[in-house]
C-alpha cells in the first residue's frame, strides 16, 4: 500500500454538520462487535455473527484493503470534549459507511452501505448525512461515476433514505428477498459533487454551492482533516498484464518483504515465505493474481503428500457481507464442507487482501520441524450459497501441487520437467541403439523393453492414483478399466501374431540356409549337372 493511500483510508476524518466520520480504529472493534451481537442488525446488514477476534481481523482486512473505504460515523452531540482526529472517540459512536469498490468491470463504480446501529442515532438525519459525505468524497477522490446499494426488501428506512436521494431500483431478487437501487453520476451531478467537495487539501473546508440545496436539503460544510487521497481508483488498472508477473516483482499492501518466493506453474499463483529458524514459524503471503470477489482461493500444506485429503488449509473469499475473510479449514474428505476449523499446527495473523484482481493471504504458520520441508496443495473456484463450491476438475485445477521446504527455500510444483528428462534420456539411447548384428543388440533390446513396459505399467497405477485422489463417479474407473483390458487383449494377440511371423521367418531362414546357395541344386546359380 502506498503511503498516498494509507493517508486515505486512516488518514482523513470527514466533518459534517452533525456527523464527523473517522476511520475505522483498533479501539472501535469491541462496540461494533457488540453491535453485531444484535439479530435485527445482522437481518438488516445481511451479515454474519464473528467472534471478537474475527471481528478484529476484519478490522485489520479493512484497513489494508484498497478496495474498501470505511468510516465509523460520529454523533457531534455525544463528542466529549473536543475532537481530535487520531482519537476513536468510541463514546460518540453510532454507526458505520462503507464503499466498497470490487467490480473489476467498471472500476468506476461502488457500493454503498450505511447502518446506524444506536437507536439513539436514528431518525436525526445521521445516515443521510453521513451517505452524501462519502458520496461526495468518492466523486471527488476516487473518480468513481455509479453508485449502487443493495438493501433487504423489508427495510423500508433505507429504501426510503435512498430512493429520496435520487437512487433508482435496478433488479429485485426474489430469492435473496434484496433490491438492487443505483445512482447514476451525471456530468451534471459530478460537477455539482465536485463543487460540494471544494478542492480537497490538507485542513480545508469544503461548502456547498447554493444551487445543491435541493439535492442536499440544507447547506453543510464538510472538513478535510489531514490531506486526501488518491483521486485515481485504486482498481482502474484492471488491465494489468498478468502473466508478465513473478514473484520476484510482486509487492504487498504491508510493506512486507520475504527471504523466498517461487512461481506456482498453475492457477496464476505465487508463494513468498520467510522462515524464522530461532522460533520455527513461517510468514507466508499466497497470492493468486487475475482473480474476482465471486472466486474462493486456498493454499495448504500436506504433511501426507500431495493430496487434497490431509490437507491444512488457508482459505480467502468475500463474505456475503461483502468483506474479504481468511479463515482455516481442515480437509479430511475428498467432499469437504470447507467449514472453518483448526488446523494441526497453530496459525496467527491470518488475513487476505483483494486488489485489482489480485487476492493475497497472509499469515504466519508455527510449523514442527518434521512439516518444515513438506507437500503444498493450492486450489480456486467459485463461491456458491456463500461458501467455496466445487472447484473444476480439470486443467491447472488438478495439476495445482508440489513440494516446500521453507528452510532451504527450495519448491516445485505441478508440471515438473523429470518427464521431458526422460525423453532426452530414451533419444540419446537411440543414438547408442548397436546394429542388429551387433554382439550388445541383444541387450540393449532387453533395455528397450524393460523401458517401454515399465513406462507404460506406472502410467496406468498412475491414473489409478488420479483416481483414488479426485474420486470420481465409479463409473469413470469401471470404463477405464474396460479400456485397459481391451487394449491389453489387443496387444496380446498382436504379440503373439508378432511372435508366429518371427518363428516362421526363422524357419525359411533356416531352410534357405540349408537348401539355398550352398544346396545339392545350385552351386553359383547353375544347374549342378554338367552338360547332357
Amino acid at each position: 500500500m502506498s503511503e498516498e493511500t494509507k493517508k486515505r483510508k486512516m488518514g482523513l476524518s470527514l466533518e459534517g454538520e452533525k456527523v464527523i466520520l473517522v476511520p475505522y480504529m483498533k479501539s472501535h472493534v469491541p462496540k461494533y462487535h457488540l453491535w453485531m451481537q444484535d439479530s435485527a442488525l445482522l437481518e438488516a446488514t445481511g451479515s454474519e455473527p464473528l467472534t471478537l477476534d474475527q471481528e478484529y481481523q476484519m478490522q485489520l482486512s479493512w484497513s489494508l484493503d484498497p478496495q474498501k473505504q470505511t468510516f465509523i460515523v460520529l454523533d457531534k452531540e455525544l463528542v466529549e470534549g473536543k475532537f481530535v482526529h487520531g482519537d476513536p472517540h468510541v463514546e460518540a459512536m453510532v454507526g458505520d459507511v462503507n464503499l466498497y469498490m470490487n467490480d473489476l468491470d467498471n472500476p468506476n463504480m461502488a457500493e454503498v452501505e450505511i447502518m446506524i446501529a444506536e437507536t439513539k442515532g436514528r431518525g436525526k438525519g445521521l445516515g443521510k448525512e453521513s451517505v452524501l459525505m462519502m458520496m461526495a468524497y468518492a466523486v471527488e477522490n476516487l473518480d468513481i461515476h455509479l453508485f449502487q446499494v443493495k438493501i433487504g426488501d423489508s427495510n423500508e428506512a433505507s429504501l426510503n433514505l435512498f430512493k429520496k436521494l435520487g437512487f433508482e431500483e435496478s433488479s429485485h431478487s426474489e430469492i435473496f428477498k434484496e433490491v438492487t437501487l443505483v445512482l447514476q453520476i451525471t456530468s451534471e451531478k459530478q460537477e455539482e459533487f465536485l463543487k460540494f467537495a471544494g478542492n480537497v487539501t490538507c485542513v480545508k473546508d469544503w461548502k456547498l454551492n447554493a444551487r445543491f440545496e435541493d439535492f442536499f436539503a440544507r447547506k453543510r460544510i464538510i472538513r478535510a482533516v489531514l490531506c486526501r487521497g488518491n483521486k485515481k481508483h485504486p482498481g482502474s488498472n484492471k488491465n494489468a498484464d498478468y502473466k508478465a508477473q513473478t514473484c520476484k516483482t510482486q509487492t504487498f499492501t504491508t510493506n512486507q518483504l520475504f527471504a523466498s518466493c517461487s512461481d506456482l506453474n498453475f492457477l496464476n499463483s505465487f508463494l513468498h515465505w520467510t522462515y524464522n529458524q530461532s522460533s520455527g514459524a513461517v510468514d507466508i503471503a499466497f497470492r493468486q493474481t487475475n482473480t474476482s470477489t465471486s472466486r474462493w482461493t486456498a493454499w495448504a500444506i500436506n504433511p501426507s503428500g500431495q493430496a487434497m485429503v490431509g490437507s491444512q488449509a488457508l482459505v480467502a473469499m468475500q463474505n456475503s457481507s461483502g468483506l474479504i475473510y481468511a479463515y482455516t479449514t481442515s480437509i479430511n474428505s475428498t467432499s469437504p464442507s470447507m467449514q472453518e476449523s483448526d488446523l494441526s499446527f497453530p496459525v496467527s495473523n491470518l488475513i487476505a487482501t483483494f486488489d485489482n484482481g489480485d487476492m493475497t493471504i497472509y499469515a504466519t504458520l508455527h510449523l514442527p520441524s518434521n512439516m518444515l520441508s513438506t507437500s503444498q496443495v493450492w486450489q480456486e473456484g467459485p463461491i456458491s450459497n456463500g461458501g467455496p463450491g466445487q472447484h473444476s476438475m480439470n486443467g491447472g485445477n488438478v495439476k495445482s501441487v508440489g513440494s516446500i521446504d521453507f528452510r532451504t527455500g527450495a519448491a516445485s510444483s505441478g508440471g515438473s520437467s523429470g518427464s521431458s528428462k526422460q525423453r532426452r534420456r530414451n533419444a540419446f539411447a537411440l543414438l547408442l541403439r548397436p546394429k542388429p548384428d551387433h554382439k550388445y543388440r541383444f541387450y540393449w533390446n532387453i533395455y528397450h523393453h524393460l523401458i517401454g513396459y515399465t513406462t507404460i505399467i506406472l502410467s496406468i497405477v498412475n491414473v489409478f492414483k488420479g483416481f483414488h485422489i479426485l474420486q470420481p463417479a465409479d463409473k469413470w474407473e469401471s470404463a477405464y478399466i474396460g479400456i485397459i483390458v481391451s487394449l491389453g487383449v489387443v496387444a496380446a494377440i498382436l504379440e503373439a501374431w508378432t511372435w508366429s511371423i518371427v518363428i516362421q521367418r526363422n524357419k525359411a531362414e533356416s531352410a534357405k540356409h540349408d537348401n539355398g546357395v550352398y544346396g545339392a541344386n545350385w552351386t553359383n546359380g547353375h544347374d549342378a549337372r554338367g552338360p547332357a
